[in-house]
């Protein structure tokens, strides 16, 4: 009101200074006005609000692990935290809903949810558990015991086998019956090279011809050829010196490195060096010039570079087990790895009769090396013993394989546990059950003891 006074005041009596007054006056009412009207309609606002809103649930208390009770517990003291107070809940019309524990109409008691399952405990036998009732622990604990009693058992009853098998071995070899090898006798094997192409020819110029032929470069097909001459050339005993003096071994082996790329050429050399070496007896000289033409190299790297070609495997491992009849070369063969080699080739052409027959022949050949205790290994077992379950019925594999078996316990008695282990020895008892000529070896039934106390 004094306002208003002042203002008329001021129109009354105006000059330019009051006029300035006024519209300054008029500015502040205008605020004024506008200040009031906020403050009313804030306050009408509040007025029709229906009532207030249910407080935020409180976050649950983590459970700790060791009690299996535990998350009940929290959710039924986040429920009596949730509780609304009776004024809210008629302000509300009746209707709250606590995280879907309650709803409208029902008493102001909170129900709490379903018991969350027992916890499971998988039995192991090194498990130690912190929870669950003292019935748990017992159970636990008789089960573990019964598990190492088990296993202790177990462990006393193969090692038992292994004494027997060794003390079956010493008996052997004490009534002279130790290693032995196999040798190829004429040198007939799977692959038979063909007739020369010149019958009226003379062997000898024939021979003369095949190695110059060997010695020129870049012709693949002419190294196959002589290969094959020589081969049927030294297919005749009478004839295998005089092609090793002619230097037949250096010329088909320098043909094996050009041709590297051809495993037909590949197959045909190791039948070459096969048959210029296989005579009878250990001291076989002619594997020994064989070999130091590079005949243990070349044969190897044939079964490198050609790791799927069967046909080059079984001629390979038939080449090397002529050439073990010598003890040096049996010592360059396991310096490049050769039993490791012969395993792993066994592997890869598991499902092959015949390359796991001349393959265990091999292995038993240089077995008969007492150097061979470095490479014999669980694994090469393992493979043996693969093989010949894999052709059960094939009694020459299940011969040459205990015949490998055996030499490998005579080269390392330390190899007992992996013979067993392996399930090497029950192999050579399926054998035994399957073919007599097995069940009539000697070296079959000191393997076979290990797993019965008697001797078959």
């Amino acid at each position: 009101a004094e306002f208003v006074r002042a203002f008329h005041t001021c129109t009354a009596n105006s000059t330019l200074g009051s006029t300035a007054l006024v519209v300054f006056g008029c500015i502040v009412l205008a605020a004024l006005l506008a200040c009031c009207g906020y403050i009313m309609f804030q306050s009408w606002q509040h007025h029709r609000r229906p009532g207030k809103a249910a407080p935020a649930a409180p976050a649950a208390p983590v459970a700790p692990v060791d009690d299996p009770e535990a998350p009940h517990k929290a959710l039924q003291q986040a429920a009596t935290k949730l509780e609304p107070k009776p004024g809210n809940a008629r302000a509300c019309g009746g209707w709250l809903d606590c995280a879907g524990w309650r709803s409208k109409g029902k008493a102001d008691s909170v129900a709490p949810p379903p018991a969350p399952p027992p916890v499971q405990h998988p039995y192991v036998p090194d498990a130690t558990y912190a929870a669950g009732p003292e019935s748990e622990h017992l159970l636990h604990r008789d089960a573990r015991d019964e598990y190492y009693e088990r296993l202790e058992l177990q462990q006393e009853e193969q090692q038992r086998k292994i004494e027997e098998m060794r003390r079956q071995v010493r008996e052997l070899q004490g009534a002279g019956v130790g290693p032995s090898m196999v040798d190829d006798g004429r040198g007939v094997g799977a692959y038979d090279p063909p007739p020369m192409a010149s019958p009226d020819e003379a062997p000898e110029n024939a021979l003369h011809r095949a190695i110059q032929d060997l010695k020129r470069p870049g012709d693949t097909a002419k190294h196959i050829a002589a290969c094959q001459v020589i081969a049927d050339f030294a297919s005749d005993e009478s004839r295998k010196e005089l092609a090793v003096n002619a230097g037949a071994p250096a010329a088909v082996v320098e043909a094996m490195m050009q041709d590297t790329h051809d495993a037909e050429a590949q197959m045909v050399g190791c039948t070459a060096l096969r048959l210029l070496c296989a005579s009878h007896g250990e001291d076989n000289e002619l594997a020994l010039r064989v070999a130091e033409a590079g005949g243990v190299e070349a044969v190897l790297d044939a079964m490198h570079f050609h790791p799927s070609a069967d046909d080059v495997h079984k001629e390979a491992h038939r080449c090397l087990k002529q050439l073990a009849l010598h003890q040096s070369n049996r010592v360059l063969i396991l310096s490049n790895y050769g039993m490791e080699k012969i395993s792993a080739s066994m592997q890869k052409h598991m499902k092959d009769g015949a390359m796991q027959k001349v393959a265990c022949l091999a292995l038993g050949n240089l077995a008969f090396e007492p150097a061979s205790k470095e490479h014999i290994s669980f694994d090469i077992v393992s493979t043996v013993a693969q093989g010949m379950r894999s052709h059960g019925y094939d009694v020459d594999v299940q011969s040459a394989g205990v015949r490998a078996l055996y030499n490998m316990i005579c080269a390392d008695p330390d190899i007992f546990d992996a013979v067993v282990e392996s399930g090497a020895s029950e192999a050579v008892g399926d054998a035994m059950a399957r073919h007599p000529e097995i069940e009539e070896q000697q070296e079959a039934r000191s393997i076979r003891c290990g797993m019965s106390d008697s001797v078959h």
